[in-house]
């Protein structure tokens, strides 16, 4: 916590010669990315819970390959 003109200010501040940084730029990253996504819960467990008929590709066989 810093004071800026005399208003508590919160920022984080990397204490040189400790840990690195990249896992608390992950979780920055993280947390933003979930930010811009809604998802709503009931739709995406309906979407789920729905049976999609599983296609099998047909394979077209040569004659040239019975020989």
């Amino acid at each position: 916590m810093r004071y800026t003109k005399g208003q508590p200010v919160r920022r984080f501040e990397r204490i040189s010669g400790r840990a690195k940084a990249e896992a608390l730029d992950c979780l920055i990253y993280a947390t933003a990315a979930r930010s811009t996504i809604t998802i709503q819960p009931d739709a995406r467990d309906a979407e789920l819970r729905q049976v999609v008929p599983v296609v099998v590709p047909s394979v077209i066989k040569s004659q040239w390959m019975q020989r």
